[in-house]
């Protein structure tokens, strides 16, 4: 749908992103975000070719200027996610570790009584 001129999607780019959360890893989030700009790049430049430009502006122009953009609104975004992704796998540790150690302490309070 990017490729379609009259079709303002921006952000939708992001989804993929973040649905690579739920996998709580932030190297796959990390590889998410990288396929995800490169569709984004070629999405913006076969958009590039239906383009309505102003005089004397280029289909190169125009296509630096939108990827610049969209460029800065990925990094903010695929930032945001990285970072939820790695916090989310050192809470899901963190939990972990605590119920290995209430059961080692529920059993070692059996052994006792």
């Amino acid at each position: 749908m990017a490729s379609n001129y009259n079709i303002g999607i921006y952000m939708t780019y992001v989804l993929a992103l973040a649905l690579s959360c739920m996998y709580f890893d932030k190297k796959f989030t990390l590889r998410t975000a990288v396929v995800g700009y490169v569709c984004l790049v070629a999405g913006v430049y076969f958009r590039s070719g239906n383009a309505t430009l102003m005089e004397g502006d280029t289909r190169i122009k125009w296509f630096t200027g939108y990827i610049m953009g969209y460029t800065i609104e990925y990094i903010a975004m695929s930032a945001v996610f990285i970072s939820l992704s790695k916090r989310a796998r050192r809470l899901l540790a963190f939990e972990e570790v605590r119920k290995i150690s209430d059961t080692l302490l529920q059993i070692s309070l059996q052994k006792e009584a």
